[in-house]
Parts: structure tokens; sequence; C-alpha cells
């Protein structure tokens, strides 16, 4: 975690500190949005926040929350078109 929060910082500055701080709140939004359970962030993070979990029905997911929207919208749409 150290890492991201060093890129984080370094590549997006006041509103990556902004990112990170919120991180918290926003894993527990989509957590209650999505019934995740058994979060498990991964170890080696570098740009974006990435943890395995459950849904409620037991099926394994990822979470991955971007700083950049505009590249997580884009795999958004990689991801949907294959």
């Amino acid at each position: 975690m150290k890492i991201l929060e060093k890129n984080i910082t370094n590549l997006f500055g006041e509103a990556g500190k902004e990112w990170l701080n919120s991180l918290p709140i926003t894993i527990e939004k989509l957590s209650q949005q999505w019934s995740l359970k058994h979060i498990n962030p991964v170890n080696n993070m570098t740009w974006n926040y990435v943890t395995l979990a459950l849904q409620e029905n037991k099926r394994p997911v990822v979470l991955k929350i971007s700083c950049d929207k505009q590249v997580i919208q884009d795999e958004y749409k990689a991801l949907h078109h294959f």
C-alpha cells in the first residue's frame, strides 16, 4: 500500500491525497452496494486500489478503484467490449 500511496501522491498531488483519504469510505460504499464480504487487498498495488472479495452469493470478485477516472472508464469499456 505504501507504493500506491507514494505513486498517487507524486502523480496527482493534493487530489491524490484526498483520494487516498477518502478510500476507506469509497471501499465501504462499494462493498455495501455490491454486497462484498471477505475483502482482502492485494499486497502489490502500484496505481490502483485492488482487493479480492466475495459477493453475497460467494462469487469471487476483484474490486479495482482508480484515482484516474479516465483510465478506469477506459478499462471498464474494454472489459465490456471483450
